[in-house]
């Protein structure tokens, strides 16, 4: 509500004078009547005409012309008894900071002397009108399993809202909506080679139509800020003396849950990144990690609210025919050795998801850091090379489609030219034919002169903008659930090194069967 009393604004003025002085600004003035462009004197100074009226961030901006000769300018709202004075300036803008979300206002500015005591201008009677929207506050801002999920106040007024995400290279437009929450899934792929820690994010709100906007925005963003990145479980498997899990993140301490009849039970706290669920049930169990303190007595970060379950098992003849067809046909799939620090080895992932995973071998070339993975299909009792692929993978659950997808990862570093480059791929399989399909890459370089420069690209290796990469990167994500595969990675060698010939037939043996019982995925 506007606390100022109303003050006549229009003086009065003989309608016969050819020329009218200056009236005192103390004069009465009639309040719902005021002095049109005709009855002010020949020899006042040009009508202030406010060019916009908008709303920033804080209130309502008013922006008008300088005239020529004005030592001061006078600034009115029309309230319900008329025009009343706000604010007296030597400015050409006003921000009025007295006004209500949803509301609108009429504003009209007219020029005065220097010690404010007469008029040397008209006004403009009708005045411009806006609708005031206030700026979307962001009271909440969680690093959750999946991404981060941003929350923020429903405004007044407001019809919709555009998200924006702030790096190195400025605001950046995330997604737009007419909710009040949202979960950026694509952080890492913004800038991967950025911590969380220095995205910002701000809300304004726009028109229905997205072609405006209504209110102003935070230009200094909230930024996700200190935290601990939430425990992600990316490996979980059957041992000898129970179910294993491993987990990311870095807290002072892990405690770690099991679902039993809907609700989350404590089992264990730990200062290690895995545990070993020594007497696990038979059949299904599903886990999640979160940290705490030290004491235990408070939680230092969010978790996986669904879990991660084992339960994806296929009959034990055919892991046990597998297996035994592996161990005893060795040269027909053992990755290659390469050079320097790479690392060979093999893992399970099922691509067609028919309940018997494919096996994917890792072979270790010449270059430090450059990955080739092979894979085998086990049919009719033996293997069968079915393709080639990358060593990035991610399943996803597309909620449209209603199918589990597999996406792949491709990195290439060349170390002396200092460029890094990443592909997106989807894996295609019918379960004798495997493609990846990419649908976005980026590289990333370091010039002389220490700046970085960055491209990007579309499935077409084609160089599109910064904006469409991460479009078409949330296009082919917004749709999808993280189906979280968990698989054991074997290793066989490092360098030119063999890490399988250190350990007995029997050890071997038991790795792959522990890799191949570990591979999980969450069901749908």
């Amino acid at each position: 509500m506007k606390k100022f009393l109303p003050i006549a604004m229009a003086a009065v003025m003989s309608m016969s004078a050819v020329a009218v002085s200056a009236v005192s600004a103390n004069a009465v003035e009639p309040i719902n009547t005021p002095v049109q462009y005709a009855q002010v004197a020949r020899a006042s100074l040009a009508t202030p005409k406010i060019s916009k009226a908008e709303s920033v961030y804080g209130g309502v901006k008013l922006t008008w012309n300088k005239v020529n000769g004005a030592a001061k300018y006078r600034v009115y709202y029309k309230g319900s008894k008329g025009w009343t004075r706000m604010v007296d300036t030597t400015s050409t803008s006003y921000i009025d900071k007295d006004v209500s979300s949803g509301r609108n206002y009429t504003y009209t500015v007219r020029c005065i002397t220097s010690d404010a005591k007469k008029f040397t201008s008209g006004y403009n009677p009708t005045g411009k009108s806006v609708k005031y929207v206030a700026t979307p506050k962001i009271s909440k801002l969680e690093v959750t399993y999946d991404g981060v999920k941003l929350t923020w106040n429903k405004v007044a007024g407001a019809e919709k809202y555009r998200v924006y995400y702030k790096d190195r290279n400025g605001w950046t437009k995330l997604a737009d909506t007419t909710g009040t929450t949202m979960l950026d899934m694509n952080v890492v792929s913004k800038e991967f080679d950025l911590s969380v820690d220095d995205i910002y994010y701000t809300v304004r709100c726009i028109s229905k139509d997205a072609k405006s906007f209504t209110s102003g925005y935070d230009s200094k963003g909230t930024p996700i800020g200190d935290h601990q990145d939430c425990p992600e479980i990316y490996s979980i498997g059957a041992v000898n003396n129970g179910v294993e899990m491993h987990w990311t993140g870095d807290a002072p301490k892990f405690r770690v849950y099991i679902k039993e009849n809907g609700s989350w039970k404590r089992i264990a706290e730990t200062y290690d990144n895995y545990y070993v669920h020594k007497g696990a049930k038979s059949g299904s169990n599903t886990y999640t990690v979160r940290g705490v303190s030290k004491d235990g007595k408070k939680f230092t970060t969010m978790f996986n609210p669904t879990g991660v379950t084992y339960r994806y098992k296929t009959s034990d003849k055919t892991r046990d025919a597998y297996i035994n067809y592996m161990m005893n046909h060795q040269s027909e799939w053992m990755p290659s050795l390469g050079s320097d620090h790479n690392l060979s080895g093999v893992m399970f992932l099922d691509f067609d998801f028919d309940g018997v995973p494919e096996l994917v071998a890792q072979k270790a070339d010449s270059n430090e850091y450059s990955f080739h993975s092979v894979v085998y299909k086990f049919e009719d009792g033996k293997l069968k090379r079915v393709g080639n692929v990358n060593d990035g993978f991610a399943i996803y659950y597309n909620k449209t489609a209603k199918k589990y997808e597999v996406h792949d990862l491709k990195i290439s570093l060349n170390v002396d030219d200092g460029y890094y480059w990443s592909g997106n791929s989807i894996i295609t399989y019918d379960g004798e034919n495997l493609f990846a399909n990419m649908y976005s890459a980026r590289g990333v370089g370091e010039e002389s002169n220490n700046n970085i420069y960055y491209n990007y690209f579309d499935g077409n290796d084609k160089n599109i903008s910064r904006a469409k990469y991460n479009e078409i990167n949330l296009k082919q994500l917004n749709n999808c659930v993280n189906a979280h595969m968990f698989t054991q990675f074997i290793a066989t060698g490092y360098g030119d090194t063999s890490v399988w010939g250190e350990n007995t037939t029997a050890e071997n043996k038991q790795s792959l069967i522990d890799a191949y019982n570990s591979f999980s995925y969450e069901k749908y």
